[in-house]
């Protein structure tokens, strides 16, 4: 009998990103990775952010920074308030879920924004950083949000809808402070191509992880795409399993 699970793409993240024998353990209840931290003010510029972008709603606009841009010609917000509060609620059971009974697991998600371009729904999602990324910042978050992006879209599949050919992140920095004393922040909007498939085999791969034995060592993942000598997991070499 296969081990039940409730993924979502933070949780995902671990055995992506970080450490499949952290997602393992994690997983099944051995023992969970410590969170790598989330600063409040990421926090509250997404809730900024929410509000500033539903203000447009009613009128059928969009935000400047959108309309302004010719990729998000013909793409109006996403309008049902009631059901686009739903979706940005990770813990709400009518939310952004689908159990696959075959996998017996569950995957779910919270996405910031939703755009509609005729019958084809497009995910945004914000990025609140501390400065201007520059050109390799920007390949490296199209690189690590992609699975994000490929996620929430495959949840949103499964949900009915018909699925745009891209993601897009919006970058949002603080970049000076008005005479009044108000923070001015910069923005760029990078796009993401998007993957079904890929998110559909990782969610595979995952509950396969979950219900095989427990990885006998713990690799640094990012130790290892950058080369490094040291690529034991800080974390769970300490974790003596079985």
């Amino acid at each position: 009998m296969t081990v039940k699970t409730v993924l979502s793409p933070s949780a995902l993240n671990i055995m992506i990103h970080k450490c499949r024998r952290c997602f393992w353990l994690t997983q099944n209840k051995v023992w969970k990775r410590p969170s790598d931290g989330f600063p409040q003010i990421t926090n509250g510029m997404d809730n900024v952010l929410k509000k500033y972008f539903d203000s447009f709603i009613q009128s059928g606009k969009l935000p400047p920074e959108l309309s302004s841009d010719s990729r998000f010609n013909g793409m109006k917000l996403f309008d049902d308030v009631v059901l686009l509060e739903k979706y940005r609620e990770w813990w709400n059971k009518d939310g952004l879920r689908f159990e696959d009974v075959s996998l017996n697991s569950t995957l779910r998600g919270a996405i910031d924004e939703l755009l509609m371009k005729g019958d084809e729904i497009v995910v945004f999602d914000y990025k609140t950083k501390g400065y201007e990324p520059d050109d390799e910042k920007k390949a490296e978050g199209r690189e690590w949000n992609r699975y994000q992006m490929n996620f929430y879209n495959l949840l949103l599949k499964k949900n009915g809808y018909e699925i745009y050919d891209y993601a897009y992140l919006g970058y949002y920095w603080p970049d000076g402070v008005n005479d009044d004393g108000s923070v001015r922040f910069g923005k760029f909007i990078d796009e993401v191509p998007v993957d079904i498939k890929m998110a559909e085999d990782l969610w595979k791969e995952a509950v396969l992880l979950v219900n095989s034995s427990c990885p006998s060592d713990g690799v640094d993942i990012q130790a290892v795409k950058k080369n490094k000598k040291d690529t034991e997991c800080k974390w769970c070499k300490f974790v003596s399993y079985p």
